[in-house]
């Protein structure tokens, strides 16, 4: 065998990964595809430490995220966030599996006092 017929073999051999698809979800906003639509319903709390404050316990948020299928609520969920940002939170709504990789903006001493902060995620979408 040849190098060249060598290489081609490998080349066919090798699996090809599918792509994720990771979005931008602002609260109160859907995320639209196939007949599905994904939409961060609220924030519930948010309980994280600033990031330019020293904690005891690094606290969480709370987010509720709801799925339709062609019109029609499939679930609706409270999650949990603890660091999303290290490994991912997964989920599932309905039989759709879901990780979330951050809820943003992170928290500061002078977000924590403000009250109005345009939150969003960022969603993996199956």
């Amino acid at each position: 065998m040849t190098n060249a017929q060598h290489q081609n073999d490998a080349t066919a051999t090798q699996q090809i990964e599918t792509p994720v698809i990771v979005v931008k979800l602002p609260e109160g906003e859907s995320y639209r595809w196939k007949n599905y639509c994904l939409t961060f319903t609220k924030m519930l709390a948010d309980s994280r430490c600033p990031k330019d404050v020293t904690c005891i316990w690094q606290g969480e948020a709370k987010v509720e995220i709801s799925l339709k299928r062609d019109g029609k609520l499939v679930d609706s969920q409270e999650i949990v966030l603890n660091h999303p940002e290290e490994n991912g939170t997964s989920f599932t709504l309905g039989e759709k599996p879901f990780r979330v990789y951050a809820l943003m903006p992170y928290p500061t001493k002078k977000t924590k006092t403000e009250g109005n902060i345009d939150y969003y995620l960022r969603v993996e979408i199956p």
